[in-house]
């Protein structure tokens, strides 16, 4: 069926470049300037004491920004910019969702769900194409099912219901699943004093039904076991990715501590983790948890603003709790405690929609709105323009900004000492296991490092097929080893992981990978 293979690359090609890809936010910005411009007039005749805070809140971003300790930062203050316009947007403009966008998201959904049961993979990963070439964000995936549900628990589409219910459980994201978990006990104790709680009691059943069908879909493809070691923490692999987690946490309060006013720059978590790295290394965007993400990359002044919004925020809808738009920004909120996906232009549309609707606030207009509009507007413009040039010198010189030694640039090591510590002949010692496609990129060509380096990854795999086989590290390893010329490594490495695929039952993979050879 080559046009329906066709048709599912294209929209998870879409998925791709709406989630973690510099270019959507720059189109993002742009867009979101057109439509602040088409709508200028009533915009600022809603400019209130919110938008005084983020007045405020701006001109501190915009000061972490230059107190930056890398080079980097511009595009995530052009996506604060955006996400802001757009909330602008969306409390001016009623939007109302065609019936077709519905009928695609059923069909999108059915279609995910049983690409997941034919498939070789072991969590649904959302959109993600027939051939497995293109591997999508299963926690961005359950951000999306889980605000679905959330604004559907109080209506009449039960089959809405179940069909995203089981997408959502089917990708296997502990923190969503508990995040929901812990939304639903809010609203049904705050339901009891309305009158609709039939229908939320009505749609928690059919909840309850599709992860029983989730389960068995699961259990048909013989996961069950994979299952239980995930969500119980008994795998090597949920192992590490938990304990990863609290590194982060680690890494970005020591950034805070030694950064306090305004922490290391926006986006700088990622640029500054080599000169944190004690324990193992281990690549991220973030910290995996939104206000250590805000403290060590902005500072204290614009977290305390932060904490400061959202206690209005909480009063705003204080008198209509179980509002479902804020429901779903509680369900974001507590999924972004030991994750971060806000990262992604979609969630940025997504956030600035719901905060919105959930955001009544009718005051006066101020003495000087009509300024702090304009000042802002023309802020954006000139952010747009940096992060262009920004994104585009970063595409010319792609490596350029990345562990390099202080001999490369001494001018960018002067102004950026931190950024500019980590050694890379370093990294192997640093980083045993993960990030293993790094090492083919920045790795010195001494064998010797490597030789170890993979009998221990084999030796690992032997103990545990969940290791490294979620994360897709293996192939790399294999790489390493055909790059080294280690053929007995090659050959006992592919064995492994071969077999430990086949009592997976990923039977594609297993094929993929038993004609793999050095060439």
């Amino acid at each position: 069926m080559p046009f329906f293979y066709s048709f599912f690359d294209f929209i998870t090609n879409g998925f791709k470049f709406l989630g973690n890809s510099n270019w959507a936010f720059l189109g993002l910005s742009i867009v979101s300037v057109l439509i602040i411009l088409y709508t200028r007039k009533k915009s600022k005749m809603q400019f209130n004491f919110l938008d005084t805070i983020f007045f405020s809140f701006s001109i501190l971003f915009l000061a972490t920004l230059f107190m930056r300790q890398a080079p980097y930062g511009f595009i995530e203050y052009s996506t604060l910019f955006s996400g802001y316009f757009l909330y602008k947007f969306f409390q001016i403009k009623k939007i109302k969702i065609p019936n077709i966008a519905v009928n695609l998201f059923y069909l999108v959904n059915i279609l995910s769900i049983i690409h997941f049961y034919i498939s070789d993979f072991d969590r649904l990963y959302g959109l993600t194409n027939f051939n497995q070439t293109l591997t999508t964000y299963p926690n961005f995936w359950a951000l999306i099912m889980g605000i679905v549900l959330i604004l559907n628990l109080q209506n009449k589409k039960y089959f809405l219901t179940l069909i995203t219910s089981i997408s959502f459980f089917l990708t296997l994201s502990k923190t969503s699943i508990l995040s929901l978990f812990i939304v639903i006990l809010f609203l049904i104790f705050f339901s009891f004093k309305k009158k609709n709680f039939t229908v939320i009691f009505k749609n928690l059943g059919v909840l309850f039904i599709g992860m029983i069908l989730s389960l068995g879909l699961l259990n048909a493809k013989s996961l069950d076991s994979f299952v239980e070691e995930r969500l119980s923490n008994n795998s090597i692999a949920a192992q590490n990715s938990f304990n990863q987690r609290f590194i982060f946490f680690k890494q970005s309060f020591q950034m805070f501590k030694d950064f306090p006013i305004f922490g290391v720059g926006p986006g700088n978590f990622k640029s500054l983790q080599p000169a944190y790295a004690k324990e193992f290394y281990v690549l991220s965007d973030h910290p995996h948890n939104i206000v250590l993400k805000i403290l060590s990359e902005n500072g204290l002044l614009i977290t305390l603003v932060t904490i400061f919004a959202g206690f209005i925020y909480l009063l705003l809808n204080f008198q209509n709790p179980i509002n479902p738009f804020f429901l779903s920004v509680v369900f974001i909120l507590g999924q972004s405690q030991f994750d971060y996906n806000l990262n992604f232009a979609l969630s940025v549309i997504i956030c600035s929609f719901l905060l919105a609707k959930s955001t009544s606030l009718k005051l006066k207009n101020y003495k000087f709105s009509n300024k702090f509009f304009n000042i802002l507007l023309i802020q954006f413009i000139i952010v747009i323009m940096i992060s262009s040039i920004d994104l585009l010198n970063s595409k010319i010189n792609n490596r350029e900004f990345l562990f390099l030694e202080n001999g490369n640039n001494p001018n960018l090591s002067i102004k950026y000492p931190k950024f500019w510590k980590f050694n890379p002949s370093k990294f192997s010692d640093l980083s045993p296991f993960d990030n293993l496609d790094l090492h083919l990129d920045f790795a010195s060509f001494n064998n010797s490092n490597y030789n170890s380096l993979l009998e221990d990854i084999i030796r690992k795999t032997k103990i545990n097929y969940n290791f490294l086989i979620l994360d897709d590290e293996i192939p790399y390893a294999l790489k390493l080893a055909c790059i080294y010329d280690l053929k007995t490594e090659f050959k006992d490495l592919k064995l492994a992981y071969t077999k430990e695929l086949g009592k997976l039952n990923l039977n594609h993979a297993k094929q993929k990978y038993e004609n793999t050879y050095c060439n």
